[in-house]
């Protein structure tokens, strides 16, 4: 895989800052296996597809690498959405798994999962204590984590990875759903990675590069022009779990970003409140404006 291929050139690289917390190549190479591995001994398999329901945190990054390791499908679902999107994701894209995030300021997850019906999800990973995964009856992150330690050492799972192919579904992006229900978009292996790849290239991008994601990892900007792409070159990304402008600026400065993705939108409200504040943003070189029309005096 492109991860295995990075964490071989720069095993040491920071993959990811989010709040204080970093994640080496190492240790995403790690946690991703044992995501996989973990679901794989409570069977998923090839082509079943697993659910991902989080904000912009290091654990959504962990299960994108993670879950296509496998051969199976990660499907991921805005955080912003409530039963009758999130149920109808489920149950259309039949997954047979969901990993969730616990219940985070507005966002009641939990809540919502507790109305939804989805006929074959067999497994619920929730990402905090123990007490909010009996809540769904599920496990924990932590847990699953623990449970898939010991993947180098299981040749059947080694195998199961050796036999995904560029041209297997990695993922199935569901649209908006403008004219009605949301419609899943299936995307391979080589189609995300030669996206990201030549993204990249284009932005002459590198290493050493780091990246502030203000955008949401659920949508291609997050997952294939961010994640995807930094990965691709053993860069690093700094997610932010939700949009604030300052939040952006002060992650700019904090790990001294190099480049930076956004909306026109998120772009007036940076510049807005650089007008009026002082920030260190003299680390930064390129990026990506995208998602509305992009005005040419904002460019």
């Amino acid at each position: 895989s492109d991860l295995r291929r990075v964490t071989e050139n720069f095993p040491d690289n920071y993959a990811v800052f989010f709040e204080g917390v970093t994640l080496s190549y190492k240790e995403l190479f790690d946690k991703a296996n044992r995501v996989a591995y973990g679901l794989y001994k409570l069977g998923v398999r090839k082509e079943d597809k697993v659910c991902v329901w989080m904000p912009n945190v290091p654990e959504w990054v962990i299960c994108w690498w993670g879950i296509p390791m496998l051969g199976a499908t990660f499907v991921p679902i805005d955080h912003w959405y409530k039963v009758v999107e999130a149920e109808h994701i489920a149950n259309h894209s039949d997954a047979v798994a969901l990993l969730v995030y616990h219940n985070f300021k507005t966002w009641n997850f939990l809540d919502i999962l507790k109305e939804i019906k989805a006929d074959r999800l067999k497994h619920i990973v929730v990402v905090g204590n123990e007490d909010e995964a009996k809540e769904v009856s599920g496990m924990t992150f932590d847990q699953l984590l623990e449970m898939g330690k010991d993947w180098a050492n299981d040749q059947d799972y080694l195998n199961a990875t050796k036999k995904v192919r560029p041209d297997d579904v990695a993922a199935i992006l569901y649209t908006s759903g403008t004219t009605g229900n949301p419609k899943g978009v299936m995307l391979s292996h080589h189609q995300i990675i030669k996206n990201a790849y030549d993204q990249g290239e284009r932005m002459e991008i590198n290493e050493k590069d780091r990246l502030v994601v203000p955008v949401p990892f659920s949508h291609c900007f997050g997952c294939v022009m961010s994640i995807t792409m930094l990965g691709s070159v053993g860069g690093a990304i700094a997610p932010l779990i939700a949009f604030d402008e300052r939040e952006a600026l002060e992650t700019v400065q904090r790990y001294k970003c190099t480049m930076i993705h956004g909306t026109p939108t998120m772009f007036l409200r940076e510049l807005k409140l650089f007008r009026s504040e002082k920030f260190d943003t003299s680390s930064l070189r390129t990026g990506i404006m995208a998602g509305a029309h992009c005005p040419e005096d904002l460019m």
